[in-house]
């Protein structure tokens, strides 16, 4: 048996007690001495309210964590940036830190929530994975008249997009994982519960697919609210939700 698993999982939109069963359901299959890896591709939630509310949240999956780790398993759940997380950077606690051959926000009392740097590559056991978080709200207008949060920089800058770009076509090599909270443009509409395929993040990340699709050998992403894969090519896609897959 390998000594790590990894699973990917959608959005949970800070209802971590899905999080937490999820755990006590897959918990017997993990031995002591493994390390697990549990990715969200964004509007995780945990950076949503921006007070005691999301504190609450991270607390609930830490102690869930350190339950697992008094056993000698090693759970880190890394996050990738929805268009409904507040970035961690505008948040007081968050540091950056070095992690998988990369870098990652963390608030210390909670070691095991990362939230991912777009842009960056990250190896873990022998994978490669490339972050490219964000995305556009199609509800703007009814979260501002319900008050509810909304971040103007929910999606990538221009600057952003082409240093990413420009990043990402340096890697020498195929077999990229892409972690994105949302799909290339090209294959967005069928995916979309409206009628606002073809945003802003959708064209630049068809962009990057465009460019760097012989590289690429698996997508992952959320946002959509549904459960679609699909093959272009040699790279397999997936949009999830409520759902977790294993690659390893």
């Amino acid at each position: 048996m390998e000594n790590f698993m990894i699973y990917i999982r959608g959005d949970i939109h800070g209802d971590v007690l899905q999080v937490i069963r999820w755990i006590h359901a897959e918990t017997t299959k993990w031995k002591t001495g493994q390390d697990v890896f549990l990715i969200l591709t964004g509007d995780v939630g945990l950076n949503f309210f921006l007070d005691r509310r999301d504190f609450q949240r991270k607390l609930l999956l830490q102690e869930a964590l350190d339950e697992l780790e008094e056993r000698g398993i090693r759970l880190h759940i890394l996050c990738v940036r929805g268009n409904h997380d507040c970035r961690p950077e505008h948040i007081y606690s968050y540091h950056l830190t070095e992690a998988f051959g990369g870098e990652a926000y963390l608030e210390d009392p909670y070691p095991g929530l990362l939230f991912l740097k777009d842009g960056q590559r990250y190896e873990i056991e022998g994978f490669s994975f490339f972050v490219i978080g964000g995305g556009n709200s199609s509800d703007i207008f009814l979260r501002l008249l319900n008050d509810e949060p909304f971040w103007q920089d929910e999606s990538l800058s221009e600057k952003e997009m082409n240093d990413i770009q420009r990043f990402i076509n340096l890697f020498p090599g195929q077999n990229i994982l892409l972690l994105s909270h949302m799909l290339p443009a090209r294959f967005s509409l069928s995916a979309h519960r409206g009628n606002c395929a073809g945003s802003s993040m959708e064209v630049f990340l068809d962009r990057i697919y465009e460019e760097c699709h012989s590289k690429i050998c698996g997508w992952y992403c959320g946002h959509y609210h549904k459960n679609i894969h699909f093959q272009d090519g040699n790279c397999n896609f997936f949009s999830l939700y409520k759902t977790t897959v294993q690659i390893a």
